[in-house]
């Protein structure tokens, strides 16, 4: 939702500021240690999520980025914008 009237997928969306990259990049080291080392299940009683478990969550994700993208391209047509639109 960076971009309101504009697609997200470019790479200015892509990249981000350097702050929001470096974030992101912990977040995902963080979550993969949480999510596979020993130590982790051990500390938290945790499991491993299977492989086709992680594709079905990156799935849903680009599912959804999709369909903001496509929400931003029809209210762009219909000449409307989300900041102004009737609630």
């Amino acid at each position: 939702m960076r971009y309101l009237h504009m697609t997200s997928f470019n790479w200015r969306g892509m990249l981000g500021t350097p702050a929001v990259l470096i974030a992101v990049t912990l977040v995902f080291i963080a979550q993969l240690a949480f999510t596979y080392l020993p130590v982790m299940h051990h500390l938290f009683d945790t499991r491993p999520l299977r492989i086709t478990d992680g594709m079905l969550i990156i799935t849903i994700g680009i599912a959804m980025m999709v369909a903001l993208e496509v929400e931003k391209v029809v209210l762009r047509r219909v000449g409307s914008t989300p900041t102004n639109r009737n609630v």
